[in-house]
């Protein structure tokens, strides 16, 4: 994981990076509603994601913020992430590999 880690922080955008941190997440620790999409409870802070990808944390905002406002992300509270369409974030990623 760690050597995937560096090869991202190395040659991978940090919108990338929140993406497949968000994907990985969502696949690990969500669970679908139905109706929703999948759920992220206790999903990290901004401030915890960048940390986690080795971005700035302004960074890591403003892609959550162009997220929000595309609907492929909700953050109806804080620590509460909800991926909205996961298919078409794993698409971003495969376009951009």
């Amino acid at each position: 994981r760690s050597l995937s880690m560096a090869g991202d922080m190395a040659f991978r955008s940090v919108r990338h990076r929140v993406i497949r941190y968000i994907c990985e997440l969502a696949e690990r620790n969500g669970y679908q509603t139905p109706g929703v999409g999948m759920v992220i409870d206790a999903a990290p802070s901004g401030d915890e994601l960048a940390m986690a990808i080795g971005a700035a944390r302004q960074s890591v905002s403003t892609i959550l913020a162009e997220l929000i406002r595309s609907g492929e992300i909700t953050r109806p509270i804080p620590r509460r992430l909800i991926v909205t369409d996961l298919d078409r974030l794993r698409l971003e990623l495969q376009r951009s590999s």
